[in-house]
């Protein structure tokens, strides 16, 4: 019983975590959109580019 009670307390736990995770991102994803996307763009450009001419 007590591992069964520990097992869905853990998984509470880790729920409010990720839901706690998801909105700081959505909240930092709408103040720095801009910086964020930029972000985003140069990543996946670097990327294409190691991939074009490895």
């Amino acid at each position: 019983m007590p591992a069964s009670i520990g097992k869905v307390f853990y998984m509470y736990v880790i729920s409010i975590f990720i839901i706690g995770v998801l909105s700081w991102n959505i909240e930092i994803r709408i103040k720095e959109w801009r910086y964020a996307r930029n972000y985003f763009n140069s990543i996946t450009t670097v990327g294409l580019c190691a991939n074009l001419y490895p």
